[in-house]
């Protein structure tokens, strides 16, 4: 189903919001079974499969629906809250480092 978003393009429902830094990778180009929208955090934190909807505060960056699939070296040392998975790794160091909310719904 489709998530519903207040006029700012915020979720209108959801269970918590977090806001904290994020960065970006990609599979370099090696095979992988994942996709943009998956996404790595802390697994004890946030299971497998925790959907979510991440944005900048302020609106200029939207990666949207995501999902808990991965976990990774940034997020285990604390570098980053969120490692949003992107095609490519250009589109990867576009992204760089924002601070962004995360919905958890």
């Amino acid at each position: 189903e489709p998530i519903l978003l207040d006029k700012n393009g915020n979720p209108i429902e959801y269970k918590q919001k977090i806001t904290g830094r994020a960065t970006a990778y990609s599979a370099l180009g090696k095979r992988t079974k994942l996709v943009p929208g998956a996404v790595a955090m802390d697994l004890s934190k946030f299971p497998r499969f925790t959907q979510l909807y991440i944005k900048t505060p302020d609106g200029t960056f939207t990666y949207g629906y995501s999902e808990v699939r991965d976990t990774g070296y940034a997020v285990q040392d604390g570098t980053c809250l969120v490692d949003l998975f992107f095609d490519t790794y250009q589109e990867s160091c576009l992204f760089g480092v924002k601070t962004v909310d995360i919905y958890i719904l």
